[in-house]
């Protein structure tokens, strides 16, 4: 996939991502990469676009109104679009997939959501891409004692005996 030469070129889990915001915390890499995900960070608008149109989702307007993390799908010709939408009653972070997962758009309702937009297209949304892409992720937690890290996998937690816990 090629790139706009104003994009900032990452390379995260794996995948070589080309964005149109430089994200805080992360250096770019050389852009003469093969670009696997292209991310558009569009923020906030002052009018809907139709990737966000109520008639694309085709969902009742009322679960526009509920709070909390939602994930949505459409099916249209060329496949299956996803929504991630995270809304809190007054402010909104959206992330929308196309159906190979080769480009994503973010939106937000405010400027002042950037980094928590970043902390979620890094978080989950990327890890959904991955899944859709047949990656499996593992969580695990990580720590450091004299120096040196130490991980923990919370699978092999859960296998064990309740005794043994």
């Amino acid at each position: 996939m090629s790139i706009k030469n104003d994009n900032y070129c990452y390379q995260f889990y794996g995948l070589n991502l080309s964005i149109n915001r430089l994200l805080p915390g992360l250096v770019t890499v050389n852009s003469s990469a093969l670009i696997d995900v292209a991310i558009h960070l569009v923020g906030e608008q002052q009018s809907q676009p139709p990737l966000l149109d109520q008639a694309f989702w085709n969902v009742p307007l009322e679960w526009y109104e509920q709070t909390g993390f939602h994930l949505w799908t459409t099916h249209r010709d060329d496949g299956t679009y996803w929504r991630i939408r995270s809304f809190d009653g007054v402010d909104c972070l959206e992330f929308i997939l196309n159906p190979d997962g080769s480009q994503v758009w973010g939106f937000w309702s405010k400027d002042a959501l950037f980094t928590d937009a970043v902390s979620l297209l890094l978080g989950c949304v990327l890890g959904h891409l991955l899944r859709l892409r047949g990656v499996t992720c593992l969580h695990a937690s990580v720590v450091a004692v004299d120096g040196s890290a130490i991980a923990r996998d919370n699978q092999a937690q859960v296998n064990q005996p309740q005794q043994q816990r």
